[in-house]
């Protein structure tokens, strides 16, 4: 009678949860509705001041909701570097670039948003763009920042890195789809065979597994430190990891397999960005590494490691001079296939300066850097159509 109670709670607990969960209708990458204030501390993350909002519309986008009066929409997408974490709403580089161009001549309405999260390389760019930039209305033009977690994902590896299999394997291509989105479409029940794949267990076809999952899943991020802190002190630890390594490698593994991965990955989102009939922009990833970096430059470095060198600390670290090196490997490639295709490239490595008026660490931009990165791209779109007339009518 125990085991036939027990049954019967957990089957009327799973029907509740199939009902009183409301389905989902889209992919989101980000929590629709989700709103955090935080005070990041100076001391961990320098250059930015004050109260930081950082606040999900209802579509899932960071920025404000749509509007019919929008003449012009731009969507971002990439990862912590078009996230911006801690700085408030209106100092990213996503959406303050809007603002110059709405206060612009010309008279356009634009909208901006970004979809960018931590962590996620190109792979999940390219099925971002494939599903969000379908279900959102009228995209006109896509700017994605690229190319920085490609390599440390790479460089993690070490001298073991193994090119995954390939988006069309289904196994490859379910497991990206987890990683890419939060939310797909279907009922907390039917997450599993649309994140997981069709030949999923039976019992990931629960609710109620659906639901263990995501808490246990929040509980992973929470104890790694990949969850974020209001005020910045992971970034310190991670810095500390650092500190404490007693290996710097000078030199670079292999890396024709992961740039070759790389370069396969972007040509499949200049085709994808073609189906979608959509403007399409990468951006070089700027960095505070260089060839020559100072001793307080240094100390606010924490990527670069190999293993779990976020999780605790001893791991080798490769040096500032030799992530310079590999960071302009994977900008040349993105370069090289703007030039080979009709997608755009604003070299933004190329004019940001390498120092701590622009980054608070190694990749991460303080509220100037930010700002330099939206006249940038406000520039580009100003002397381009439709903000511009084509050259021949100048």
């Amino acid at each position: 009678m125990m085991v036939i109670a027990c049954l019967a709670t957990l089957a009327l607990a799973e029907a509740a949860l199939r009902i009183a969960v409301p389905g989902v209708d889209r992919h989101y990458v980000l929590v629709p509705g989700y709103q955090r204030s935080q005070t990041p501390r100076p001391e961990y993350i320098a250059g930015v001041s004050g109260v930081s909002r950082y606040e999900i519309s209802a579509a899932g986008v960071r920025g404000s909701e749509m509007s019919d009066a929008d003449d012009y929409r731009i969507l971002a997408i990439g990862g912590s570097t078009t996230q911006n974490t801690y700085l408030d709403d209106t100092e990213t580089w996503t959406l303050a670039f809007a603002d110059m161009l709405n206060t612009s001549p010309g008279g356009f309405r634009v909208w901006s948003g970004d979809i960018g999260r931590s962590g996620h390389t190109a792979r999940s760019h390219l099925l971002q763009l494939r599903h969000v930039v379908r279900e959102l209305e009228d995209i006109d033009a896509v700017v994605m920042l690229v190319g920085v977690n490609d390599l440390t994902v790479a460089l993690r590896a070490g001298e073991h890195y193994e090119r995954p299999a390939p988006l069309s394997d289904p196994v490859a291509l379910a497991a990206q789809m987890q990683e890419a989105f939060l939310r797909v479409p279907g009922g907390l029940h039917e997450q599993a065979r649309v994140r997981a794949g069709a030949n999923a267990p039976p019992y990931k076809g629960l609710a109620l597994y659906q639901l263990l999952s995501l808490s246990r899943e929040a509980l992973a991020r929470s104890r790694s430190g990949t969850e974020v802190d209001v005020i910045g002190a992971t970034v310190e630890r991670w810095r500390n990891n650092r500190r404490a390594t007693t290996a710097f490698i000078e030199t670079l593994p292999d890396l024709d397999e992961p740039l070759d991965e790389y370069l396969d990955l972007l040509n499949a989102i200049v085709s994808e960005a073609a189906l979608l009939n959509v403007r399409l922009i990468f951006m070089t990833q700027p960095t505070l590494w260089s060839s020559q970096n100072t001793a307080a430059e240094e100390d606010l470095l924490w990527l670069g490691g190999i293993g779990d060198f976020q999780g605790s600390p001893g791991s080798p670290y490769y040096t500032s001079r030799a992530l310079f090196e590999a960071m302009n490997a994977w900008n040349d490639v993105t370069l090289d296939v703007c030039a080979a295709s009709e997608a755009e490239c604003i070299d933004i490595a190329a004019a940001v300066p390498r120092d701590t008026t622009m980054f608070y660490d190694d990749v991460h931009f303080t509220e100037a850097g930010s700002l330099r990165i939206a006249e940038e791209l406000s520039g580009w779109f100003q002397d381009r159509p439709p903000f511009a007339p084509p050259a021949a009518e100048r």
